[in-house]
């Protein structure tokens, strides 16, 4: 197996595994907060990799070792055009999606 399908394939486990936590830390509160349950949890750091590790599991599975080269090239020091638009998706799709979540709970009426 070459780097192209590892890389892909860590992407595609980085989905699974946030579909589950999604599952876990938004849609059994929501559900909850739905039925008018008094409390609700919510874990923020939760609510987070729920909404990074698919995003970023899809542009893994989408762009492959190419992707996985200007995103390592941002954490080292190595900075890229490319690399620094990729940051900026998936940064601005996360805080939306972060920010939409929260929403939704608090015209529930559940704080954070």
């Amino acid at each position: 197996m070459n780097q192209d399908h590892k890389t892909r394939l860590g992407g595609l486990f980085l989905m699974i595994a946030g579909t589950v936590i999604g599952y876990l830390a938004i849609w059994r509160p929501y559900q909850a907060a739905l039925a008018g349950s008094n409390t609700v949890s919510l874990h923020k750091s939760g609510i987070a990799v729920a909404i990074l590790f698919p995003l970023l599991g899809a542009v893994r599975v989408a762009g492959g070792d190419a992707f996985n080269e200007h995103f390592k090239a941002q954490v080292v020091g190595k900075k890229t055009k490319l690399g620094w638009l990729y940051l900026g998706i998936v940064a601005t799709i996360a805080i939306g999606a972060y920010t939409l979540v929260t929403a939704k709970f608090e015209a529930l009426g559940y704080s954070r």
